[in-house]
This record gives structure tokens, C-alpha cells and sequence, in this order.
């Protein structure tokens, strides 16, 4: 105002704080025996925590390199959601959460029928099984054939060493379905 001649000013600084991001990373499947070790990440957070639907449980659920071990009605069910949570900075009281799905693949199964004594023509292996398998593959301990070593139920025809030795063992092996990494293998002594 007149007669003044200087104006008057003052600045103020804020600083803004952003909202926190979860990202809890792609959906995977583990084998069912195995663990997992988590691969999360947050934004703007100062904290995480990991939480789950299911019956596992985490070593250190606050890390977001926790590693996940499932519990018996996780691995029933197939797969379980986990859940990321990027906790606020203050003044911010907003979190934020993803999820993601673990599913477990089943290890194979083998089994390979009874033990029993055959005609020395040919053998029919009708009572084998395999579950949870990538493929199959029928190995002998002895110097026969096979019909084919690749299906369920082939036939082996006994060599001379088999009918001179008077038995023999036959092994079917069935191979896991990635992740997993172990053959579940079975055998049948024939006489």
C-alpha cells in the first residue's frame, strides 16, 4: 500500500509422498515336494508383508524374498494365492495388494503289476499303472524284447538268458511332468 513500495512474499515446500505399488510377480507352478522362494516387489512402500490363502506358511513373511512352503490342503486343492501388501509411508494410510497363484504339480506314479510266473513265449503286462507322468519307458534286467517299451501294457518276450536264468526283472519308470525332477520307478520279477 502506499507509500510502501516492497511487496512481501514467502514460499512453502511440500513434499509429496506417493502411494505404495505391490507387485507379487507372475503366477508359477513348483512341484508338490518343493518350496518357493518368492520374487515380489514394492514401490514406495516401508514395509511388505506377505499373507496366504491357504494352509502353508512363509520363514519370513515380511521379506519379499520369503520363501512359501505349502501345507497339506494347498497341495489338495491344486494351487494357492498368495497376497503382496506394500504398506504405506506416512502420512499415507492407503495400501496397496496383488496377488498371485502357486500351483503344484503332482510327482508321477509307477506300478508294475504283481510278481508271477509266465509261459516263456511272450508276457503280457496288463496291470500296470502311472499317474502324474510326462512318459513311460519299460527296461529289462535281463536280454528279451519288447513289443514296445513306451506303452502302459506291452508285451515281453523272453530271451535266452531269461529262460535259462529263469527269471527275470522288469522295470517301469515313469517320468515326472516339469517342474518336478524325480521318476517314479516300479518292479515285476517274472518267473
Amino acid at each position: 500500500l502506499d507509500p510502501c513500495t516492497l511487496e512481501a512474499s514467502d514460499d512453502a515446500y511440500f513434499m509429496i509422498q506417493e502411494l505404495p505399488v505391490a507387485d507379487a510377480g507372475a503366477d508359477i507352478t513348483i512341484c508338490e515336494t518343493g518350496s518357493n522362494i518368492m520374487n515380489g516387489s514394492v514401490d514406495n512402500a516401508c514395509g511388505s508383508l506377505w499373507e496366504t490363502a491357504g494352509d502353508g506358511s512363509f520363514d519370513v513373511p515380511s521379506s519379499l524374498t520369503a520363501e512359501y512352503a505349502p501345507g497339506p490342503n494347498d497341495l489338495s486343492a491344486g494351487s494357492v494365492t498368495l497376497t503382496l501388501t506394500a504398506q504405506p509411508c506416512s502420512p499415507c494410510d492407503v495400501e496397496d495388494t496383488d496377488e498371485m497363484v502357486l500351483y503344484f504339480q503332482v510327482e508321477p506314479e509307477s506300478y508294475a503289476g504283481e510278481d508271477g510266473t509266465f509261459c516263456e513265449d511272450a508276457i503280457f503286462l496288463n496291470d500296470a499303472t502311472v499317474a502324474n507322468n510326462a512318459s513311460i519307458l519299460w527296461t529289462t534286467s535281463g536280454d528279451g524284447t519288447w513289443s514296445d517299451a513306451f506303452t502302459l501294457n506291452p508285451q515281453y518276450f523272453p530271451g535266452e538268458d531269461d529262460k535259462t536264468n529263469g527269471e527275470v526283472t522288469l522295470t517301469i519308470t515313469a517320468t515326472p511332468i516339469h517342474p518336478c525332477d524325480v521318476a517314479a520307478k516300479d518292479d515285476i520279477v517274472i518267473t
